[in-house]
C-alpha cells in the first residue's frame, strides 16, 4: 500500500510540474489524431460495461433465507469457510456436514435450535409467462425454510420454491412467480480463456445490484471446497467476490452469463483478489436436470482415474511417454467399464475429443446422458485403440470414478511390507472372491511400508507382477525377488470390487 500511495505521490507532482511548464510555454501541445482515437476507444469499453449492466442487473436477484441451526459455538463466516473446505455438504442442507460429536454451528446458544439469517444471490434465467426459474448455490438456498427474493427493482417475492439442490456441484435451482420478469442469456464457457474481461454481480455485503469488473485469471480450477465428491472445475477471475455475491453471475463482454459465482480464496473472509466461479456449460446442465427433473442424474464409467502427470513411472512402465490423459487404477464390477477397459489403460480422448486430465474427463463423463453410447481412444501396452461402451447413470450407494491425484510414492524400506498367502477357497470367499481364482493373498499391509503407501489392502488377490501371471504366494514372493524395486513394480490387482492395478516403488 505505501508503494501504491508513494507512486500517486509522484504523479500528482509530475501533473503539477506539467502544468506549471504550460502556463510559461507560450502554445499548449493540442492532442493528436490517434491519441483521440486511443481515447475514444477507452470511451467505447466503458458504454460496452454499461450496457451489459442494463442487461444484465434486471436479471440478478438478492436472495435472503431462513434456516433451523443448533445454536453451538458462535462460530462466524471465516470459521464457516473453513468448515466448508473439510467438511463439505453432502446431504443439500446448505451446512458443512461435520462429524458427529463436533457441534461447530453457528450461534451463541446451548444446542437448542434456532433460526439463523444468510443471504446471497441469484439470476433468472428462464420466464414462461408469470413464472421464472432462478439458479444459485446450494450454499444460499439448500436447507431454508423460509426465502425471500428480492428483484432488480425492489419488488419482493416471498413464496420462492426450491425445485431441486445439487450439492455436488454446489448449486439450486428457485421457481418465482411475478409480473415482468426478465431472464439472463448463456454463454459458452468452453469459449473463453485467460485475459477475457467477464463482470461479477450479485449482493455482496448485502449491497444489492453490484457490478464489478477484471478478467479470467485461469481455467479448470479445484479448489478443494466441494469435497471429493464434488464436481470442482472453476473459473479463476480477479472480478472482486465477496459474501453475499454467492449464486450472482459471471457474465462476458456480451452481456450472457459465463459462470456463476461461488467461492474466494481468502484468509480474511473478504476478497483478496481470487474469485471462483462455476462454469456455464457445467451450470446449465445441472440447472436443466433440476429444473426439468428436480435433481441431476449423471453419466457413470466405473473407474478410479489419475492424471498421467502424478503418475509418471506407471505409465513409463506399460509404454506411455506424453503428459496428458487419464490413468485407470481400478476398474470395478457390474460397471460399464468392466470388459471394456483395463487396469494401466490411460485414456487420450472422449468421442474424438481429448483427455487432458482425468478431472476433465470426469467433468464431461459427468454431463453425457446416461444410457449413451461414448468411445474412449485408450493407449494400452504402448498400442492405441478405440473402447465403445454404453454410460450406465451414476449409483448414488458408491463413490464416484474420481481423479485420486496420488502421486508415485517411495520409501527406504527394503521390502513391500505385505504378508502373501496361498490363495485357498474359503480364504479367497471370505474376502468375496471367487473360490477357484489364483493368485497371492494379501492377509497384512504394515502401515507406511512401499505397499501400503502404493495402495494394498488386505483382501487384494495379486494376479500379475510386471506382466507375469502369478498362481501363488511363491510366485509372487519370486517376481518381487526378480523384479527392480527402485524402477517400480507394475502389480495387477482382483479384489471384491473388481480389478486394478498398483504401482510399488522402493528407493534405494
Amino acid at each position: 500500500m505505501k508503494t501504491l500511495k508513494h507512486f500517486s505521490v509522484l504523479s500528482l507532482a509530475a501533473a503539477a510540474a506539467i502544468s506549471s511548464s504550460a502556463l510559461l510555454a507560450p502554445l499548449a501541445r493540442a492532442e493528436t489524431p490517434n491519441e483521440q482515437a486511443a481515447l475514444a476507444r477507452i470511451d467505447d469499453l466503458a458504454t460496452a460495461m454499461k450496457h451489459v449492466n442494463k442487461i444484465i442487473e434486471p436479471t440478478v436477484v438478492s436472495i435472503d433465507v431462513t434456516k433451523t441451526t443448533v445454536a453451538g459455538n458462535g462460530l462466524g463466516q471465516d470459521q464457516e469457510d473453513l468448515l466448508r473446505r473439510f467438511f463439505p455438504d453432502t446431504d443439500g442442507d446448505g451446512e458443512p456436514d461435520v462429524p458427529p460429536g463436533m457441534k461447530f454451528h453457528f450461534g451463541n446458544g446451548d444446542g437448542q435450535p434456532f433460526k439463523q439469517q444468510g443471504e446471497g444471490s441469484g439470476v433468472i434465467l428462464d420466464v414462461k409467462g408469470d413464472s421464472a426459474y432462478i439458479l444459485t448455490n446450494n450454499h444460499v438456498a439448500g436447507g431454508a425454510e423460509k426465502i425471500v427474493v428480492t428483484l432488480s427493482d425492489g419488488r419482493q417475492i416471498t413464496d420462492a420454491e426450491v425445485v431441486g439442490t445439487d450439492p455436488r456441484t454446489d448449486l439450486a435451482v428457485l421457481k418465482v412467480k411475478g409480473e415482468n420478469l426478465t431472464g439472463a442469456k448463456w454463454a459458452d464457457s468452453d469459449s473463453i480463456d485467460k485475459g477475457d474481461i467477464v463482470m461479477a454481480f450479485g449482493a455482496p455485503f448485502g449491497y444489492v445490484g453490484s457490478m464489478t469488473q477484471g478478467i479470467v485469471s485461469a481455467l479448470g480450477r479445484q479448489a478443494g471446497i466441494l469435497g471429493r465428491d464434488g464436481y470442482e472445475n472453476f473459473i479463476q477471475t480477479d472480478c472482486a467476490i465477496n459474501p453475499g455475491n454467492s449464486g450472482g453471475p459471471l457474465v462476458n463482454v456480451h452481456g450472457e452469463v459465463v459462470g456463476i459465482n461461488t467461492a474466494i480464496a481468502s484468509q480474511t473472509g473478504a476478497f483478496n483478489g481470487i474469485g471462483f466461479a462455476i462454469p456455464s456449460n457445467q451450470a446449465r446442465f445441472v440447472y436443466e436436470s433440476l429444473r426439468d427433473h428436480g435433481k441431476v442424474t449423471r453419466g457413470f464409467l466405473g473407474v478410479s482415474i489419475s492424471d498421467v502427470t502424478l503418475l509418471p513411472g506407471r505409465a513409463k512402465a506399460v509404454g506411455y511417454t506424453e503428459r496428458v490423459g487419464a490413468f485407470v487404477s481400478e476398474v470395478k464390477n457390474d460397471t460399464p467399464a468392466e470388459g471394456k477397459l483395463q487396469p494401466n489403460d490411460i485414456i487420450v480422448s472422449l468421442d474424438g475429443a481429448p483427455v487432458s486430465t482425468a478431472n476433465a474427463l470426469r467433468m464431461k463423463i459427468a454431463t453425457i446422458e446416461p444410457g449413451k453410447d461414448v468411445k474412449l481412444g485408450i493407449v494400452r501396452d504402448g498400442k492405441k485403440e478405440t473402447v465403445e461402451l454404453k454410460l450406465a447413470a451414476f449409483p448414488e450407494d458408491q463413490k464416484q470414478a474420481s481423479a485420486t491425484g496420488q502421486k508415485d510414492h517411495a520409501t527406504a524400506n527394503a521390502g513391500i511390507g505385505a504378508t502373501l498367502t496361498d490363495a485357498n477357497a474359503n480364504r479367497l470367499k471370505s474376502f468375496g472372491l471367487p473360490g477357484d481364482a489364483k493368485g497371492a493373498l494379501v492377509t497384512s499391509v504394515k502401515a507406511g511400508s512401499p505397499g501400503q503407501l502404493a495402495g494394498l489392502e488386505v483382501g487384494d488377490l495379486i494376479t500379475r507382477i510386471n506382466g507375469k501371471d502369478i498362481a501363488n504366494a511363491e510366485d509372487a514372493s519370486a517376481a518381487f525377488k526378480e523384479a527392480k524395486l527402485s524402477e517400480g513394480v507394475n502389480v495387477m490387482i482382483r479384489n471384491k470390487d473388481g480389478t486394478k492395478s498398483v504401482f510399488v516403488q522402493v528407493e534405494e
